[in-house]
């Protein structure tokens, strides 16, 4: 009996959902930080305005490298899997014979490749959350573990 290949799937990373993503953490940061302000003697309000700008300039660097070089896209069939980065969507082919393991965490996937692809120096190729819906993100990483799996 032969295995019908999986069907193929796609989800793509927008940048509205990173956008609030990130938006979320400051304004969760922002709270947290406002125990600060009120222990004036070790911290002062300009201190509480600092950490703010740091963290809003460190979130801004993650937009901007998502926006430059970040995963727009991953497309799995029953062979392997294609990533398409950046702005103009420069893909990136993995087969699936050629995946050693895939784990998955709620962040990001991390798949350890058999050998470096060429131009790369790392085996390990991490796929991370940032704007892909979450449905689809696990759904993802359900398929690449399945895809790791076939013979």
């Amino acid at each position: 009996m032969t295995q019908r290949p999986a069907s193929p799937f796609r989800t793509v990373s927008y940048m509205r959902l990173l956008a609030v993503e990130l938006a979320g953490a400051f304004l969760v940061s922002a709270v947290a930080f406002l125990p600060f302000l009120f222990l004036k003697s070790l911290f002062s309000p300009a201190f509480y305005g600092l950490l703010l700008a740091a963290l809003a300039l460190s979130l801004a660097v993650t937009l901007l490298r998502w926006s430059l070089g970040g995963i727009r896209s991953v497309e799995v069939d029953g062979t392997g899997f294609l990533l398409r980065r950046g702005r103009e969507g420069v893909p990136f082919r993995v087969e699936g014979s050629g995946m050693r393991e895939v784990r998955v965490r709620s962040s990001r996937i991390v798949v350890d490749l058999a050998s470096p692809p060429e131009g790369r120096r790392s085996r390990k190729l991490t796929i991370p959350h940032d704007g892909f819906p979450q449905a689809e993100f696990r759904e993802l990483g359900r398929r690449l573990a399945a895809l790791r799996r076939r013979p």
